[in-house]
């Protein structure tokens, strides 16, 4: 007969202790690193959230007053030709620019809204530099701004309007981005507890394939030699070794042929 193809030798307990005990902290670090991802995105989150939109957003509300109040000064002295109204265009002018200048460092990295604030920019230097200089310029020359055609009139009230649309599209866009950036916050956080949880779940799994494991592989095979081993040096059965002592009279005779003691018989009698 031939023999039959030559069975693998079976891993030893170490390589599979070994082996186990990788792989059970392969899937403790994958999860772990699971969950610490998932935990820097809710930090990088709230960081953009709290230190760009957030403070964005209050910035574009107020250069939005800022420019309201340009506006309000500038038609209170046109049609009084009291200086003093002039105040807040004044301070809506230099509180503008100063809030331009914040939000252009503030929105570097949004190329969308950087634009936007660039164009918020241009279009209030062209109303102030085409239409409201030269009816300032006007009233302080003459006193009044009859001389102003309707024609000039309409189209400073359509430059400032058109900025208000950038500030508007502006508004909107800080509007969408600080919505957006909650939304991250929130998919962050359900993230980080599905992370977490399945963490959980893995390290519970993970003991108990341990457990289960050892089981296996140590305990029923130590039991087994133990049990062995306590088998073989148990002392023989009492019984076990009377059958097995040898007589001292020899072979025993066949039953037919004994009568009383056939031991004394055999030694009182002579052939």
């Amino acid at each position: 007969m031939t023999d039959g193809p030559a069975r693998p030798p079976r891993a030893s307990l170490r390589s599979m202790v070994y082996g186990v005990t990788l792989g059970l902290l392969l899937i403790l670090g994958f999860t772990t690193a699971w969950a610490a991802t998932a935990r820097l995105h809710v930090a990088e989150a709230q960081q953009e959230l709290r230190d760009t939109v957030l403070p964005a957003s209050g910035d574009v509300s107020q250069l939005t007053a800022a420019y309201s109040d340009q506006q309000r000064g500038v038609r209170g002295y046109l049609l009084t030709g009291n200086p003093e109204l002039l105040e807040p265009w004044r301070e809506g002018r230099a509180r503008g620019a100063a809030l331009e200048h914040e939000l252009e460092h503030l929105l570097a990295s949004d190329d969308v809204s950087a634009a936007l604030v660039a164009e918020v920019s241009r279009s209030g230097r062209t109303w102030r530099t085409e239409h409201v200089r030269p009816a300032l310029a006007q009233q302080r020359a003459i006193g009044s701004i009859e001389s102003l055609s309707s024609g000039e009139v309409r189209a400073g009230a359509a430059a400032f309007e058109q900025v208000r649309t950038r500030l508007d599209q502006l508004s909107t866009r800080m509007e969408t981005r600080t919505d957006d950036r909650f939304d991250d916050v929130a998919a962050a956080h359900r993230l980080t507890s599905i992370a977490v949880g399945s963490a959980v779940v893995l390290a519970v799994a993970t003991a108990a394939a341990a457990v289960l494991l050892v089981r296996r592989w140590l305990v029923r095979p130590m039991d087994r030699l133990l049990a062995g081993v306590a088998e073989a040096a148990r002392p023989p059965h009492p019984a076990r070794s009377r059958l097995r002592e040898p007589s001292s009279c020899g072979p025993s005779p066949p039953a037919w042929s004994r009568s009383g003691s056939a031991c004394t018989r055999a030694h009182g009698s002579s052939p």
